[in-house]
């Protein structure tokens, strides 16, 4: 294992260094040769300038030698005497002494009057001709002399001057020239050491070549095959031999000429090979001193290797107490310390992260993972000792409404503080944890069902008080539904789903603290049910509305009745409110509901008013509704619509309704009230509030809850509650309804407590609107009787009252 980590360690080294190495190399090895060729390249851009120079001074000797003979006196006068014979002798004489290859004389109509070359072949006269390139003579004529290199057929290709006489006025150009050929080549190579070809631009033949022959007979195709030459050198193939080649052009007349630069690849590649070998041979020794650097390497770093390969799965293992150990000095130490306090980090983080996988991050509490696991290990304790627990499921009650109305940041703040209280209320052996949205739980152990009903009213008393928060004080209610154990189930999911029904059960019937009950999962199911058939119950209209007047006590007449909703199920028939409305505020369709109740109760208020019966109608809206945005204004759009007074609607609420958050219930009230509209409390003496903490709210109505009624005549203590509420409430200026009257003897108690005004099955049971039409008409008619009776023959009742037939609590 050790020698085959350190192999693959020393082959890695190896491979690094060689492909290092071998980089390197070739970028040496391309960038001299690069380095060659542009030397190469420098030496034709050099020998061009020499070449250039080297015609400039043959042109210059031309010239002045064609200049001394065009200003002989002599020679002026065999032309002007048109001695043919002598200006030949002349101008062969002349150009012996400087040499030259070719000598004319043109005469002053452009006619060759004597040459040693035909410049004009074939021409059929016998005669040589015009000279042919007359620009050359133009430009001489202008100045003192023009030069070029021409291609004369035949003869080949010559350097020429040509230099105008004048006597004064010209009479003829004189022209010498020298041969351009093979040995003025072979003179530039020795000047230079490149090979040098002239050729016609078309590169159609070599007119002269210091190139080997067969070179020589390859190179026009080889040039021909260049695309586009330009004026850079081009490598050019010929055979197995290469060329770095660069054309110049020559200046002269007629057809254009080239000079052709060239230098052997080979030649110029040469000092390159030298160093090519050398190259390498410094290569081998530093790849001989890479292969034991690389084993040392090697050798020195398998062993701290594989420490922290061993540490490292460790730690993939989750053993995290084992430190790597080592006290090395160098890189490898510097990673050991590194790697160990990697280590401790996911240690930490690990925990971390179990911690908050297990835990609510709001609260700190445990979350419904931690809480499952919990209770499986009390179930279990439970099972060994017999001993008996409880779980207590709380629930804050209209936690949505603080969240609509003071934001989410509120709502965070109260689960928070409800969370310290529980916790600070609770034994260490106990559990608190986070069960959803506002739910907690409590997990009890060995308790009887005594202990957990008084831990239940701690719970209670711990919202007693006002929650202070950053936005304010907010009263709190919680719900709580206990279930215990063993009896109750002996599964988490089975426990926990026992104590949310119980909790429920709670809400639905008012109370702060219920248990569980065998038998009450049906209702829960049936719960459930409803809660999914109440959104198509409201878009299909199958509630109704039901109204119960409500009795002036003085007069017997009535001018208001209060509006009750019923859910007419096709299948379940008549489901009342207790029942359905927990569940539209759970569910969130409270804001409907509310809204179909008081467009309907609207429009029968209109039908009625059309009909001539004068009735105003209250209508209970839920602690949900006042937060909501835009209340106030839908109800006075409703009333708009239907031209209904704002003054025959009342709104009633419960204390609790009011007192969660009494700023905003109050700005809301005044709106409506500076409207129009009135308000009453609803079930009051069954909250937390007082007259004195609801004289600050725009009410009309209080109404006694008729726990305080039903036994009125039963119970001196309800009479000293009822008559000190009526006395309270009048002295606010308040008007004072009594719910739950149920008989006549209750009918005049109350009158002779002073209230205003009864309500109750003894004067009429909920009816629908077109039955109240009738009962109204007829309740009338009785009061009005009773009006004209003389008072010594009137009944100690002076109206017709209903005797009840069934239990209250419309």
């Amino acid at each position: 294992m050790n020698r085959s980590f350190g192999t693959r360690i020393f082959l890695v080294i190896l491979g690094l260094v060689a492909v290092i190495q071998s980089v390197t190399v070739i970028a040496a090895l391309d960038a001299l040769r690069n380095d060659a060729i542009q030397k190469a390249n420098h030496e034709l851009e050099v020998g061009q300038r020499v070449f250039e120079r080297l015609l400039a001074e043959r042109a210059a000797q031309l010239s002045t030698a064609v200049r001394i003979l065009a200003s002989d006196y002599g020679f002026k006068e065999a032309i002007a005497t048109s001695d043919t014979a002598t200006i030949r002798s002349v101008l062969a004489n002349h150009g012996g002494r400087v040499r030259a290859d070719l000598s004319a004389f043109i005469g002053a109509d452009a006619a060759i009057v004597t040459s040693t070359h035909d410049f004009v072949p074939g021409d059929e006269r016998g005669s040589p001709g015009a000279f042919p390139f007359a620009g050359m003579l133009t430009d001489a004529a202008q100045g003192q002399s023009a030069t070029g290199v021409v291609l004369i057929p035949g003869a080949g290709a010559y350097q020429i001057v040509v230099t105008p006489v004048r006597a004064p006025e010209l009479i003829g150009w004189i022209c010498i020239g020298f041969v351009i050929d093979d040995s003025l080549a072979g003179a530039f190579k020795d000047l230079t050491n490149l090979d040098v070809s002239f050729s016609p631009a078309n590169n159609s033949a070599l007119l002269a070549s210091t190139l080997g022959p067969d070179v020589r007979r390859a190179m026009p195709a080889a040039l021909a095959g260049i695309d586009d030459p330009g004026a850079r050198p081009v490598e050019v193939q010929v055979g197995d031999a290469a060329y770095l080649t660069l054309r110049s052009p020559l200046p002269g007349a007629g057809q254009a000429l080239v000079a052709v630069l060239q230098t052997s690849m080979s030649e110029a590649l040469e000092a390159f090979r030298g160093l090519v070998a050398k190259v390498l041979v410094i290569v081998a020794i530093a790849l001989a001193l890479a292969i034991g650097a690389a084993r040392l390497v090697a050798s020195s770093v398998t062993r701290p290797l594989r420490q922290l390969a061993d540490a490292a799965r460790r730690i993939a293992g989750g053993f995290y107490g084992e430190p790597v150990a080592m006290t090395r000095q160098d890189e490898f130490g510097l990673v050991s310390h590194a790697f160990n306090e990697m280590q401790d980090g996911i240690a930490q983080r690990e925990a971390r992260i179990v911690h908050q996988a297990r835990h609510d991050g709001l609260t700190g509490l445990p979350n419904r993972l931690a809480l499952r696991d919990r209770i499986g290990v009390a179930l279990a304790r439970s099972a060994r000792s017999t001993e008996a627990g409880a779980l207590l499921l709380v629930d804050i009650v209209a936690f949505k409404a603080i969240n609509d109305s003071l934001g989410h940041d509120t709502g965070d703040q109260v689960l928070q503080e409800i969370s310290c209280r529980l916790s600070a209320h609770a034994r260490s052996a106990d559990t608190v944890a986070r069960y959803g949205g506002n739910g907690f739980v409590l997990l009890l152990e060995d308790v009887g069902e005594a202990a957990v009903r008084q831990a239940a009213r701690r719970i209670l008393d711990t919202t007693a008080e006002p929650l202070r928060l950053a936005k304010g004080q907010v009263r709190i209610d919680l719900t709580v539904g206990i279930c215990l154990f063993p009896e109750h189930g002996d599964d988490a999911e089975t426990l926990l789903r026992r104590a949310e029904i119980a909790m429920y059960a709670a809400r639905s019937a008012g109370r702060s603290v219920d248990v569980y009950s065998m038998g009450q999962d049906e209702t829960h199911l049936r719960r459930l049910g409803l809660l999914g058939e109440l959104a198509a119950a409201l878009e299909q209209d199958q509630l109704e509305i039901f109204y119960q007047p409500k009795m002036d006590l003085r007069t017997g007449r009535v001018r208001q009745a209060e509006a009750l909703v019923r859910w007419v199920h096709p299948a379940r028939g008549m489901i009342g409110p207790d029942e359905f409305i927990t569940l539209a505020e759970q569910s969130g369709l409270i804001g409907q509901l509310t809204h179909l109740v008081l467009r309907k109760v609207i429009r029968q208020v209109r039908q009625w008013s059309s009909a001539g019966i004068d009735l105003a109608v209250s209508v209970n809206v839920s602690a949900l509704d006042l937060p909501a945005e835009g209340f106030p204004e839908r109800v006075m759009e409703l009333l708009r619509e239907n031209g209904v007074h704002p003054s025959r609607l009342t709104l009633e609420m419960t204390e609790s309704t009011v007192i969660r958050d009494v700023n905003l219930t109050r700005e809301v009230m005044r709106q409506l009230r500076d409207a129009g509209v009135q308000f009453s409390i609803d079930d009051f003496g069954t909250g937390y509030s007082s007259l004195a903490q609801l004289r600050s709210l725009p009410l009309h109505e209080l109404k006694i809850d008729k726990s305080f009624v039903l036994h009125l005549t039963e119970s001196q203590e309800d009479v000293l509650i009822v008559r000190s509420t009526i006395e309270l409430a009048h002295n606010m200026g308040l008007v004072v309804c009594a719910e739950g009257v149920e008989s006549t003897a209750a009918v005049e108690l109350l009158r002779s407590l002073n209230c205003d005004i009864g309500q109750g099955y003894c004067i009429s049971r909920p009816v629908p609107a077109g039955a109240l039409a009738e009962w109204l008409a007829s309740h009338e008619q009785a009061v009005a009787s009773a009006a004209r009776t003389p008072v010594s023959a009137a009944p100690q009742s002076s109206f017709r009252l209903q005797t009840p037939d069934a239990p209250a609590g419309a």
